[in-house]
C-alpha cells in the first residue's frame, strides 16, 4: 500500500508537471501568434504608406507635366502671333514702297506727256516720231515696273514661306521635347514601381527569414523538451527498478529472519 501510494503521488506529480509544461507551451504559442499578428499589421501599414506615397508622386508628376504642356502651348501661340505681326508689317512696308514707285512712275509719265505735248506743238513734223518713241519708252517702263513688282511679290512670298517653315520646325521641336518629357516621366514611374516591388520583396524575404528563425528556435525548444522528458522517464524507470529491487530484497530478507526466530 505504501508503494502504491508513492507511485500514485509520483504519477500525479508527473501529470501535474506535464500539465504545467503544456500550459507554458500554450502561453508561448499565444505570445508568438500575437507578435506575428502585430508584425503583419505593421508590414501592411508600411505597404499602404508606400502605395499612398507613390500615388501622390504620380499625381504631382501629372500636374507638373500639365503645367509644362500649358507653358509650351502658350509659347507656341505667342511665337505664331509674333511671326504673323512681322509678316504683316513686311507686307505693309513692301506695299508702301510699291505705291511710292507707282506714283513716281505716274509722275514721270505725266511730265513726259506734258513735254511731248509741248514738243508736238513746237515741232509738228517730229510729233509722230516723238509719240512713237514715247510709246516705246512707256511700254519699257511698264514692263520694268511689272518685273520689279513681280520680283518683290516673289521675295515676299519666299520670306513668308521661310517664316512658316521656321515656325513649323519650332513646333515640331517643342512636340519632340514634350514627347521626351513624357517618356522620362514614364521611365520615372516604372523606376518607382520597380523600387516599390524591390522593397516589398525585401520585406517579404525578411519576414520569411524571421519565420524560419522562429521555427528553428521552436524546433530546438521542442527537441530539448523531448530530450528532457526522455531523461526524466529514464530516471523514473531506473528509480522504479531500483525501488522494486530493494523491495524484492527486503521481502526475501524478512522471511529468512522469521524462520530463524521461530524455534
Amino acid at each position: 500500500p505504501g508503494a502504491a501510494a508513492a507511485a500514485k503521488a509520483k504519477a500525479e506529480a508527473v501529470a501535474k508537471a506535464r500539465a504545467e509544461a503544456a500550459r507554458k507551451k500554450a502561453a508561448q504559442d499565444a505570445a508568438a501568434a500575437k507578435q506575428k499578428a502585430a508584425q503583419d499589421a505593421a508590414r501592411q501599414k508600411s505597404a499602404a504608406d508606400a502605395k499612398a506615397a507613390a500615388a501622390k508622386k504620380a499625381s504631382d508628376d501629372a500636374a507638373a507635366k500639365k503645367r509644362a504642356d500649358d507653358l509650351a502651348k502658350k509659347q507656341v501661340e505667342a511665337r505664331a502671333v509674333i511671326a504673323k505681326k512681322k509678316a504683316d508689317a513686311l507686307a505693309a512696308a513692301k506695299a508702301e514702297v510699291r505705291k511710292k514707285k507707282e506714283a513716281e512712275v505716274a509722275k514721270a509719265k505725266a511730265a513726259a506727256g506734258a513735254k511731248a505735248k509741248a514738243d508736238s506743238e513746237a515741232r509738228a513734223k517730229a510729233s509722230a516720231a516723238a509719240a512713237e518713241k514715247k510709246k516705246a519708252a512707256d511700254e519699257a517702263a511698264a514692263r520694268k515696273t511689272a518685273s520689279v513688282k513681280a520680283a518683290a511679290e516673289l521675295a515676299a512670298k519666299k520670306k513668308a514661306e521661310a517664316a512658316e517653315l521656321a515656325a513649323k520646325k519650332k513646333a515640331e521641336a517643342i512636340a519632340e521635347a514634350k514627347k521626351k518629357a513624357a517618356a522620362a516621366a514614364e521611365a520615372k514611374k516604372v523606376e518607382a514601381a520597380a523600387a516599390k516591388k524591390k522593397a516589398l520583396e525585401a520585406a517579404k524575404l525578411k519576414a520569411e527569414k524571421l519565420a524560419a528563425e522562429k521555427k528553428r528556435l521552436a524546433d530546438e525548444a521542442a527537441a530539448k523538451k523531448a530530450a528532457l522528458e526522455l531523461e526524466r522517464k529514464k530516471a523514473e524507470a531506473a528509480a522504479a527498478k531500483l525501488k522494486a529491487k530493494k523491495l524484492a530484497a527486503e521481502k526475501k530478507r524478512l522471511p529468512g529472519e522469521g524462520r530463524a526466530a521461530a524455534p
